[in-house]
């Protein structure tokens, strides 16, 4: 998304929240090893997204039977606005299918070097970027809500392993973020690198932040394309 002053609407209609693109603020694209840390959560996930979508009946090349993001809109303000606008880019009949992160360290979860970093990453990543993901588990209410039928949804949570691409993601993500995950006073440089250790450790035990995909079709005979 192309960048533009604050408010303005991106040639998607998609409302930018200050200038450049998206998230550059915290992950700057021409940093050393930004393409691997998107490649590791790529490699972390890939698997089970194409495994739903052929499930679902998704053929490469049938337009708008399918509308699918991942990782997007858990970014996005106006939540509910914007799944009504994608259902509405769905054929009768077709298919909606998103998927964001949901986050499994509550205030219950024990206090590890892991869980103390995700909560001042979710926290500065919310106060730098916008990034929010408390709203990901009503995701099901919000495509009915859009007129979509047979709404269904799963939770996938990839192991954290030392050396996996999604340990390695989380790490990478630390690294970058770091500077907003200091800012919310939650951790300081000694814990970051306490829990990028953690995560390269056999001591780890730990729950990474899940991806719920949540789907649902668009009913027969509800009209054309928007």
């Amino acid at each position: 998304m192309t960048g533009g002053a604050p408010g303005d609407l991106g040639g998607d209609g998609i409302r930018d929240q200050g200038g450049g693109r998206y998230g550059e603020a915290v992950f700057r694209p021409e940093q050393a090893g930004e393409g691997d840390r998107i490649d590791y959560g790529a490699l972390a996930y890939d698997d089970i997204t194409m495994a739903r979508l052929r499930a679902l009946g998704f053929v490469p090349g049938r337009r708008f039977r399918l509308v699918h993001a991942r990782f997007v809109l858990m970014h996005l303000p106006e939540h509910d606005g914007l799944v009504a606008r994608l259902a509405e880019l769905v054929e009768p009949g077709g298919v909606l299918v998103l998927s964001d992160a949901v986050d499994l360290t509550s205030d219950r979860t024990p206090d590890t070097p892991y869980t103390v970093a995700m909560r001042a990453m979710w926290r500065g990543l919310k106060d730098t970027i916008g990034t929010d993901v408390s709203w990901v588990p009503s995701y099901p209410r919000v495509l009915r809500g859009a007129g979509l039928e047979a709404v269904a949804a799963e939770i996938h949570v990839p192991p954290l392993t030392p050396g996996s691409p999604l340990s390695r993601f989380w790490a990478d993500t630390w690294e970058r973020s770091r500077a907003a995950m200091l800012a919310t006073g939650l951790v300081d440089d000694a814990a970051v690198d306490e829990a990028i250790r953690y995560l390269d450790s056999d001591a780890c035990a730990a729950l990474s932040a899940g991806m719920l995909t949540v789907w649902g079709r668009k009913p027969e005979g509800d009209g054309a394309l928007a």
